[in-house]
């Protein structure tokens, strides 16, 4: 009886949660020896590394019945192993269980015997609430985190993290696999040298700006390609209106074609048909398509509003941004810049059955050595909306610098187009212009022919100076519900005043007469 021995008569004996480890006898029964007549009944146990043998019953009219137990060299029993129990420290007096000791959620499930088990009954749980252990000392079990905010940073792991704010993910895409539908996965600032794929859940995958509106936030949180894959796809049917990403630099993407479509298109970020998701608040740079779409390629309808999308090249259509096959895309306030393409430098829309409307965005020095240095249409419909498209260029003798509508719909409004070379706008499809700025004039209602008198063409800020011949030139009724912007809120710029030409509108509260 080197660990414990019993002599004497008694109905029973019962061991519950216990640990006899490391016990030596002289004879027999290095854990327990049972002399005269005794009846000892064990559960929940651990008998290990005793020597010379674990049990010795001395009497043939004694008995141990043992369950749930994990005792060296077996023992016959319900729920009885015989494996090493992984001990914090076997050769010490630490018999606390680590965490891959099989004696963890082994014990008996209905311990107390009412035909409840653990995972109802709180008599049958170990005090963290999990299924009784085996042995003296219970470990316990963090909860599984479950989300729904997943935390990604540099220095976390996806081998020992939990994707916890204390205990993240290193990468982006480890937080897409394990995020449920509807949850947010928020990546903390460093560069990620990743691709993402949302593979068709329905997720928000943004840095801290989504909660901070710290702006600094999209600068210093990067998703880099490597210049050997595309960035980010959505490709899987996501579709729904949750789906959003924000708040990063997406850069250096890469997509070529001999690993078949979708690959040639979109190197910052592809959206294929049926997807939907809201682009917002990134910088999508220096990423290269084959075909289409060097920074973006849409083929669904997505929302694209506060980014800046710039030195991005593809081969074929839309340096900057690419729209085909049966897209709706909204394309709002953003800075489509420095981009390159044989059509379409910033944009290109090249499908019967594509519409793209933009708002309050701004094209400059973009260059395409076909058509549309600025914003090329094939066919389909396009809507431009105050919006800026200046100082774009063809780097060979080519036609349309600012805009080339070659057989599609185009709608003009409250748009500049200036200093574009070799001409502003040019092509054979259909132009509705309106309140639009050009030289020469547009055929339309209220349009004008006139330098905009930008703050500064050289360094491109095209906001409006205070001479700018854009300043309260808008229709007075925006909104054509009949009411003008006299007594119509809608009518009016932020500032109050009727609305303006172009994209920048003047603010007059930061600029008092």
């Amino acid at each position: 009886g080197g660990g414990v021995y019993f002599a004497g008569t008694s109905n029973l004996v019962l061991l519950e949660n216990v640990t006899i480890a490391n016990n030596i006898a002289s004879n027999n029964g290095g854990a327990i020896f049972v002399n005269e007549t005794m009846d000892v009944e064990m559960v929940n146990s651990i008998l290990w590394d005793n020597q010379p043998n674990q049990i010795h019953i001395q009497n043939a009219s004694s008995t141990v019945s043992a369950s749930y137990s994990n005792i060296e060299g077996s023992y016959d029993g319900i729920g009885n192993l015989d494996v090493d129990p992984a001990f914090v420290s076997d050769g010490s007096t630490d018999f606390s269980l680590t965490e891959s000791s099989p004696c963890i959620d082994a014990g008996d499930p209905d311990n107390d015997g009412d035909s409840y088990n653990w995972e109802i009954d709180p008599d049958d749980q170990d005090p963290d609430g999990t299924r009784m252990d085996m042995g003296a000392f219970y470990y316990h079990q963090q909860a599984a985190y479950t989300g729904p905010l997943w935390y990604i940073s540099t220095s976390g792991s996806n081998a020992s993290g939990d994707g916890s704010e204390s205990n993240p993910y290193q990468t982006i895409s480890k937080g897409i696999f394990e995020a449920a539908n509807f949850d947010t996965v928020i990546v903390n600032p460093g560069t990620y040298y990743e691709s993402i794929d949302y593979g068709g859940k329905f997720l928000v995958v943004g840095s801290q700006y989504i909660l901070t509106q710290d702006t600094s936030f999209i600068s210093s949180t990067i998703i880099d390609g490597s210049g050997v894959d595309r960035v980010v796809t959505f490709n899987n049917n996501e579709n729904n209106v949750t789906t959003r990403l924000s708040g990063f630099t997406i850069q250096n993407g890469y997509t070529d074609s001999p690993r078949g479509y979708p690959n040639g298109f979109g190197g910052g970020i592809f959206v294929g048909q049926n997807c939907s998701p809201t682009l917002e608040h990134l910088i999508v740079i220096d990423s290269y398509a084959q075909y289409e779409g060097g920074g973006i390629h849409s083929e669904g309808t997505p929302i694209l509003k506060n980014l800046i999308v710039s030195n991005n090249q593809s081969e074929t259509n839309g340096g900057g941004i690419s729209v085909t096959s049966f897209s709706n895309t909204i394309i709002d306030s953003s800075v489509i810049s420095n981009n390159t393409s044989t059509t379409g430098g910033g944009l290109g829309v090249t499908s019967s059955s594509s519409n793209a409307v933009l708002t309050h965005c701004v094209f400059f020095n973009n260059t395409a050595s076909v058509y549309g240095g600025g914003v090329y249409l094939s066919n389909g419909a396009l809507s431009l909306l105050n919006c800026t498209i200046a100082d774009n260029s063809l780097f060979n003798p080519g036609a349309g610098g600012g805009l080339y509508n070659l057989a599609g719909d185009v709608i003009l409004s409250h748009t500049i187009l200036y200093g574009n070379e070799p001409q502003q706008i040019l092509g054979t499809g259909s132009i509705t212009a309106s309140f639009t700025c050009s030289s020469p004039v547009l055929d339309g209602v209220s349009n004008i022919n006139a330098n905009p008198i930008f703050v500064s063409d050289e360094s491109h800020n095209y906001n409006l100076s205070d001479l700018s011949p854009c300043i309260d030139t808008g229709n007075p009724d925006y909104d054509g519900d009949g009411d003008n912007f006299h007594i119509d809120l809608d009518d009016r710029d932020p500032d109050g005043s009727r609305k303006d030409i172009g994209a920048l509108y003047f603010d007059k509260r930061a600029h008092p007469s």
